[in-house]
């Protein structure tokens, strides 16, 4: 992934509205689960789709809120190839929505994330 100054430089490309502190902000709201590797989410949760869901606020009162997955992902990887990609889960003890870990995150489309959720795991 980089180093995290590396990491803060890409922010305002790809989040134009974001504040410099948020990757701290989201770095200090993550604790690893040593049993499964994945970086849990304890901040907010938004219920926007498909259940409750990792978020944060862009910068101050009145920023957009996103998804902190989605957000992670990009630094991560990229944005999204298309339109039709999300962000899916690929945890080794099955998808976990609270883990925001980017060795754990990948785009898929609706079919493929469904796909890997019908997985069995080792």
């Amino acid at each position: 992934m980089g180093e995290s100054g590396e990491m803060q430089l890409l922010l305002p490309l790809v989040f134009p509205d974001a504040t410099p502190t948020l990757l701290a902000r989201i770095q200090a709201k993550i604790r690893l689960d040593a049993d499964t590797g994945c970086q849990i989410w304890i901040g907010a949760y938004s219920k926007k789709r498909r259940g409750r869901r990792p978020s944060i606020r862009l910068g101050g009162r009145g920023a957009p809120v996103m998804n902190v997955a989605r957000i992670v992902c990009t630094l991560r990887h990229g944005p999204p190839p298309t339109d039709l990609h999300e962000v899916g889960h690929t945890c080794p003890a099955g998808e976990n929505a609270r883990c925001v870990g980017g060795d754990h995150l990948r785009w898929m489309t609706r079919v493929e994330n469904e796909q890997w959720k019908g997985r069995g795991r080792d």
